[in-house]
């Protein structure tokens, strides 16, 4: 087991030392839920050591997970703090880049203004009712205004479209997420109600097995005070009997739990595809407007992959584990 926790460690170490701390990276992070048996064996031991003669207060896979999930968390929330911040040079060109555009059409536009005041009533009827560039420039060849026509245009630069922006830039700066939020949330909040609903079960249900094994507890205590060559038996059998009404109870609730909090760990790491659409479109938006990205802390995919190993600490049925050193 040792080595296992040390090559793991080991292999996280890695991670973390990448250049890039990626949000992949930080979903890859979190340690592998421990079975429902070490589950309930901590939550046994927590409460219970003493009575079943445990000399453990602790389970130690419970222990590593989540100190390992804590080394990814503190590991990850480090290294998004020490990337540098985006370089808004690109986007500030490209910003530029946009306003000449928009600058030249304007130009263009008044030039055209002026060439179509020369022209006739019927010539700008002909010209009007063109449909497309090319059309344009044969009716006004036609109309023998060609040389007039390049003169006062010459010079002129246009992006060949209406927009100074690119087929992706506009796309995604008037591409609606609203369905795809919606979607991802609904899908979180109906695995986080069902999960709820397991814990809200365990609340009701547990005070009358806690009940009964303080019960059982008191009957060990008599027993190892009873007098010696008669409680011995006994001790070890009332123990047994501790023993199988906590995990008959913890295996009736335990696994349908864990595997409700693995349904919504789940359903926060498959927000991440919206979690890069949101990011994409803000790079974008921000960009056209001369900004560059947001800063890895504030970024959607990155938030997700937090958001990810904060909800993996809900191992414990809503109990919060005790950390050795706190």
């Amino acid at each position: 087991m040792k080595k296992t926790i040390i090559l793991a460690m080991m292999f996280m170490g890695t991670i973390f030392a990448s250049a890039q701390m990626t949000p992949e990276a930080i979903l890859g992070s979190a340690p592998a839920t421990p079975d429902w048996h070490d589950v309930a064996d901590y939550l046994i031991r927590r409460e219970f050591c003493q009575p079943l003669g445990y000399e453990a207060t602790s389970n130690a896979a419970v222990d590593n997970y989540f100190k390992m999930l804590k080394n990814a968390e503190t590991s990850s929330r480090e290294m998004i703090a020490k990337m540098p911040a985006p370089s808004n040079k690109d986007a500030q060109k490209r910003n530029q880049q946009i306003e000449q555009q928009r600058n030249d059409r304007a130009a263009a536009g008044q030039k055209m203004k002026q060439f179509m005041a020369s022209l006739t009533p019927e010539q700008q009827k002909m010209l009007m009712s063109c449909k497309n560039e090319q059309e344009s420039m044969n009716a006004i060849k036609k109309m023998g205004k060609w040389e007039e026509f390049s003169a006062l245009m010459s010079g002129t630069k246009t992006s060949g479209s209406d927009s100074p922006l690119t087929k992706e830039e506009t796309e995604w700066m008037y591409k609606d997420l609203t369905t795809e939020n919606a979607v991802a949330s609904q899908k979180i909040d109906a695995a986080l109600e069902t999960r709820n609903k397991v814990i809200q079960r365990y609340q009701d249900t547990y005070p009358a097995i806690h009940e009964k094994a303080h019960a059982i507890s008191a009957e060990i205590t008599d027993a190892q005070f009873a007098v010696v060559g008669k409680g011995s038996g006994d001790v070890d059998a009332l123990r047994a009997q501790l023993k199988d009404l906590l995990m008959n109870y913890y295996g009736g609730i335990l696994p349908e739990y864990l595997r409700a909090q693995q349904t919504y760990l789940q359903a926060i790491k498959s927000r991440m595809a919206t979690a890069k659409m949101n990011d994409k479109k803000d790079d974008i938006t921000r960009r056209v407007n001369g900004m560059g990205p947001k800063s890895a802390v504030e970024r959607d995919d990155y938030s997700t992959a937090l958001w990810y190993l904060q909800a993996a600490y809900d191992l414990l049925l809503g109990e919060r584990y005790e950390f050795p050193e706190e």
